[in-house]
């Protein structure tokens, strides 16, 4: 699942109702799931249940500031690496994680958070989003192993032209 969709679920911020519009899509969620928010009611299960083994239940086993924060940066770097060209969905309203998240796409990690199971599949230009800059197709570049590519001097278009194939 080279180009699959990752959506990581901070269920202590939020608890979202409308996972149906992601049926039919190629994606993988994660529930975060903390100590004082473990319990998941059924009709939330019933709502995952189609997704089958796309589904993940991650149980923090530990409380603390952050913590559950700490359990998604975790598997965003973790599959990031081994999903170079997977995109990520963060749905939470906790805005600590933006500086994370623009870090991670200057880097040429496609991810974002959203606030709603919808704009998941909203197109980025919708959100605000597209036109990250240059920093992002470097970044890709550099993601995608192109050393060489990166040591020569190519102008900036050539370089965004040249990766919007590959991306």
């Amino acid at each position: 699942m080279s180009d699959a969709k990752y959506v990581f679920i901070d269920y202590e911020n939020i608890q979202p109702d409308n996972l149906e519009v992601l049926q039919g899509q190629d994606c993988l969620i994660k529930i975060f799931l903390s100590g004082n928010r473990a319990r998941v009611p059924l009709e939330m299960v019933k709502a995952l249940q189609v997704f089958g083994p796309a589904v993940e239940y991650v149980q923090m086993l530990g409380t603390g500031p952050n913590a559950l924060d700490f359990h998604i940066a975790y598997y965003l770097g973790r599959l990031s690496i081994s999903q170079p060209m997977a995109r990520f969905f963060v749905v939470s309203k906790d805005a600590g994680f933006d500086p994370l998240i623009q870090h991670l796409n200057l880097h040429g990690v496609r991810c974002r958070r959203v606030v709603t199971i919808c704009q998941i599949c909203q197109p980025e230009e919708e959100l605000g989003l597209s036109g990250v800059g240059h920093a992002l197709t470097l970044g890709a570049l550099m993601n995608l192993g192109c050393r060489k590519v990166m040591d020569a001097a190519y102008s900036a278009s050539e370089l965004a032209a040249w990766s919007s194939t590959l991306l």
